[in-house]
């Protein structure tokens, strides 16, 4: 079992530490509570949902995630939250120092919070049946049923 991936965002390699299955689930559990209807809105976006994880994010796309986020928990919550997904963080080989790496440009913490999202939860989204949003995400000719 892999212990750290990688993935780019903007021109820059991030390595980033798998989490511990408890961490997982309660940040799962958060970002569902907190942003569950703006990530059914992105999943109902796009044709497929590997399309999620194989593509570069589009900020427009975040923006009612973001703005969802906003509306229901307290702005520092959100804070914590984004330190505590990027700790640990390396970028191109050297460890990353959130106060001065991310200043000036917070487009580019969001695409690496969403990578590093993309990477701990890879398995969980690759699992989610085709056709769980109608619609959306079906492959022709075939009848699919979301997961019970």
């Amino acid at each position: 079992m892999k212990t750290t991936s990688t993935f780019e965002v903007g021109g820059c390699t991030y390595a980033v530490n798998m989490w511990h299955p408890d961490k997982a689930m309660e940040n799962l559990a958060w970002l569902t509570k907190t942003c569950g209807e703006s990530i059914t809105a992105i999943i109902s976006s796009v044709d497929s949902l590997q399309d999620i994880l194989d593509t570069d994010v589009d900020l427009k796309l975040l923006t009612p995630a973001v703005k969802a986020m906003l509306a229901n928990i307290q702005e520092k919550e959100v804070v914590q939250k984004v330190r505590s997904f990027t700790e640990a963080m390396e970028c191109d080989g050297a460890k990353v120092a959130y106060d001065t790496h991310f200043m000036g440009r917070p487009g580019h913490l969001l695409k690496v919070v969403v990578g590093v999202l993309k990477v701990q939860y890879s398995d969980f989204f690759a699992d989610i049946p085709a056709g769980i949003v109608p619609g959306k995400n079906q492959t022709a000719g075939q009848n699919s049923t979301p997961a019970n």
